[in-house]
């Protein structure tokens, strides 16, 4: 069995306490995330654990849209990095770390 593929868009929007917000828009592509965790865990119906680094943004996909307060006018753009830990089919739970780093200008 091979999964297919995934492809989704996110929209982040970060609150900064008495600064303002950004918001994030990207597209994302989540087939080595299939591959390799969601795949195994199908085919087995067991829990996977391991150690899994990506980059899931699609290169050149990635901006910032907006943003209000000190960020309003920002321009820029981002991606999104993500390291999983373990899937349990049981309880449906994914453990891992997702970072978004954002490069931006304010206007002057």
């Amino acid at each position: 069995m091979r999964p297919g593929r995934l492809r989704n868009r996110s929209l982040w929007t970060f609150f900064i306490p008495g600064r303002g917000a950004i918001v994030f828009d990207e597209r994302e592509n989540q087939d080595e995330f299939l591959a390799q965790v969601v795949g195994p865990v199908l085919q087995t119906g067991l829990p996977w654990t391991g150690d899994l680094s990506l980059t899931t943004t699609v290169p050149g996909s990635a901006a910032i849209v907006g943003g209000t307060g000190e960020f309003a006018g920002v321009v820029g753009s981002g991606v999104e990095r993500g390291r999983i830990r373990a899937l349990d089919p049981t309880t449906h739970t994914i453990t891992g770390v997702s970072e978004v780093q954002l490069r931006y200008r304010l206007p002057r």
